[in-house]
């Protein structure tokens, strides 16, 4: 979801469109979840736990560090126990084979003003533990930048490159870095985001990669299986916002011939103004064509089954008596459509007390069957599909 991005308000350059690759996990497709609201937190939908953390009545974790006297504490307990080795273990049960992990530039202190930005500290060595629980449980990961500013940035990208290369017991798990998360719907309201801030993510990640003697030509972040657990070699993939999101063209801005760069589209069907109706919404996700775009591999890294109005219309509702048919037939609509793509990284995996939004409880509920791969082949049976 989104997060506000700490933009500089520059203006847009135009470039040539470039044809880029990307080498993804050697899986049939991608199948996962987010770890939302963990290493960032986003009070919206974890009002309890943020209660909880002593930030009740803060907005933003800056916020929260700069008025609350204890609040390193709560974040501490926070990043401990929000996420644990036993849910990486849950995942891995579900047959998933990524988890997609939001970060703010602040993660790596290094980046950080500490005079002038109030950041909850210590959160990258609960970053490395879970990495290194990816890696045991066989899941890959994605690193995904969900606040930024374009000098931290850079910085972050170049430290979190070398220590991901550096350190491969930990960090093998990892095969793509994204550059920013849900920027402005709007190339008019990104400032030189394309023109500059997008190369320069390519040109911290691969000249940190060239120092360590790492080079894409020489190898490529292709996964190996060894005792079931994640394992890559070669350079990292970048990730960037899709084309359809509407905050513009990556490409336009990538270097001729750029090697192991992906793309993220995120799908909230309630968001697109389909009518709140069963009816409507299955037509639309059966016709979702994520792939049919210039930017491609394409993951859908974020969805949800979430609806308009929530518990408003009474057939969209989770207090409908055939609820669990419904949202599974759907989910599985949904999820026939971003396989079409390279496949799909579900927001998220716990905590939201709605299984519309929260995996975990979803699959408890019969909203999604497992193993992942298992969705209803016929859940667009009677509708359109192109």
């Amino acid at each position: 979801m989104q997060l506000s991005a700490l933009l500089a308000t520059l203006s847009v350059l135009g470039a040539t469109v470039v044809s880029a690759t990307a080498t993804l996990p050697p899986v049939d497709k991608i199948r996962g979840v987010n770890l939302g609201g963990w290493l960032v937190s986003e009070p919206w939908m974890m009002t309890q736990e943020w209660n909880r953390m002593g930030c009740g009545g803060q907005k933003s974790e800056f916020d929260c560090m700069s008025q609350v006297s204890n609040a390193q504490a709560g974040f501490t307990s926070h990043f401990k126990n929000w996420i644990t080795q036993s849910d990486f273990q849950t995942m891995a049960s579900y047959g998933l084979n990524t988890v997609r992990i939001p970060l703010g530039y602040w993660i790596v202190e290094s980046t950080v003003d500490a005079a002038s930005e109030h950041f909850p500290k210590g959160g990258f060595a609960y970053l490395k533990q879970a990495c290194g629980w990816a890696k045991a449980a066989g899941l890959n990961v994605i690193l995904d930048m969900h606040g930024y500013n374009y000098d931290r940035a850079y910085a972050f990208f170049k430290n979190l490159t070398t220590e991901i290369h550096s350190n491969p017991n930990q960090f093998g798990s990892v095969f793509a870095l994204e550059a920013v998360n849900e920027p402005f719907m709007s190339t008019s309201s990104v400032g030189n985001m394309l023109s500059v801030y997008y190369p320069g993510v390519l040109s911290a990640v691969r000249n940190a990669e060239s120092a360590l003697g790492v080079s894409c030509s020489s190898g490529t972040r292709r996964a190996s299986r060894i005792e079931s657990r994640a394992s890559f070699t070669g350079c990292l993939n970048v990730q960037y916002m899709d084309s359809r999101w509407g905050s513009g063209d990556a490409r336009t801005s990538l270097p001729a011939g750029a090697k192991n760069i992906a793309y993220d589209s995120h799908q909230y069907v309630k968001y697109t103004g389909t009518a709140p109706n069963r009816n409507a919404y299955m037509a639309f996700s059966c016709k979702d064509h994520p792939e049919n775009q210039p930017d491609s591999p394409v993951i859908t890294g974020e969805w949800s089954m979430s609806t308009e109005g929530d518990n408003q219309y009474a057939e969209l509702s989770t207090t409908a008596s055939d609820a669990a048919t419904f949202f599974n037939k759907w989910g599985s609509a949904q999820m026939m459509a971003y396989e079409r793509g390279s496949g799909w990284i579900f927001w998220k995996t716990d905590t939201l007390n709605d299984p519309r939004w929260d995996y975990q409880l979803a699959v408890s509920r019969g909203y999604i069957t497992t193993p992942a791969a298992s969705w209803n082949q016929n859940a667009c049976s009677g509708y359109a599909t192109s």
